[in-house]
């Protein structure tokens, strides 16, 4: 997470519990979310370190505790606020996954001749290729035709 993702949880955790920041700046005090206790349920907002990562929080009263911000987030019942994964874009890509090949199978990828229906007829003037520019040179050049009557 970055800093500005970091700020932003922070601001809607202490919005969504009517927390207030300690005399240090690294915890959140707000009312304990499991016995109701005022000012008893601390959340690190910190720096993380050996001990303690950010988001861990405790209740000093009740004594319970969350270690996880997903843990967190999900016991404040804030669940929108979890971080869903998403994809690198900027990873390479690999072909196998979208179209996965058995060793053995392979892509045939060769023309084949393909007959016209029988009631297909080429034209040499219609209204509609008139009207977007077609003039007899471009009906020599790409022969083109109708299949209905």
């Amino acid at each position: 997470m970055n800093k500005h993702e970091t700020d932003f949880l922070i601001e809607e955790i202490t919005r969504h519990l009517g927390a207030k920041r300690d005399g240090g700046n690294k915890n959140l005090i707000a009312r304990c979310p499991y016995c109701g206790k005022e000012d008893k349920y601390g959340i690190y907002i910190g720096k993380e370190t050996l001990r303690k990562k950010p988001f861990m929080a405790h209740c000093f009263s009740c004594g319970r505790s969350t270690l996880t911000r997903d843990k967190l987030l999900e016991e404040i019942g804030r669940p929108d606020l979890m971080i869903t994964p998403t994809a690198d874009l900027s990873a390479p890509l690999n072909a196998n996954l979208l179209f996965p090949l058995d060793n053995e199978e392979e892509i045939d990828d060769t023309l084949g001749i393909v007959e016209l229906p029988d009631f297909y007829r080429q034209v040499y003037t219609h209204p509609y290729l008139k009207a977007r520019g077609f003039v007899y040179d471009d009906y020599e050049q790409f022969p083109v035709g109708i299949t209905a009557g």
